[in-house]
């Protein structure tokens, strides 16, 4: 991690903003938002599990998180509101705007990013404030552990 800062891959924004994120593998490709989600949420099931967590692995990911003082892979959030709406702003930003990276590593899968300015990110936010739940598409034990730290650490 303090490579990849030293080296310039990883800075800090200068404001709150959100990304959108793409993958590309073989001829599939997909598209999302990449921000910030609440541990109130997933504590109060605004955020739907439909897996169970593993213990140990769940043990494993929490202490990792807490030791990093980050989670460093995605978690695949789904929803089914306002998806028309959300996706229309998308192809907005990534049609009109160049990318702020895009990298095809070593397994073959394309990761694009384009910075969202602060009114998209505030637009998204409103948007996914109308979503009244959100469910775990890929990532229930990094969902668990972000939540099992920070529950700790309030």
């Amino acid at each position: 991690l303090n490579a990849f800062c030293e080296k310039g891959f990883l800075v800090e924004d200068d404001v709150e903003r959100m990304y959108i994120y793409q993958q590309t593998l073989g001829t599939h490709t997909q598209q999302g938002i990449l921000g910030l989600a609440s541990i109130d949420d997933y504590e109060n099931n605004l955020i739907k599990k439909h897996e169970l967590t593993l213990p140990k692995k769940e043990a494993d990911r929490t202490r990792l998180v807490d030791t990093h003082n980050a989670n460093a892979e995605p978690v695949f959030l789904a929803f089914t509101h306002n998806q028309e709406v959300i996706k229309a702003r998308i192809h907005d930003i990534i049609t009109n705007n160049a990318p702020y990276g895009d990298v095809t590593c070593d397994d073959g899968v394309r990761h694009v990013l384009w910075k969202c300015s602060v009114d998209d990110s505030a637009f998204f936010q409103a948007e996914f404030e109308k979503i009244p739940y959100t469910y775990v598409a890929d990532g229930h034990h990094r969902t668990a552990a972000a939540f099992n730290v920070g529950k700790a650490r309030k």
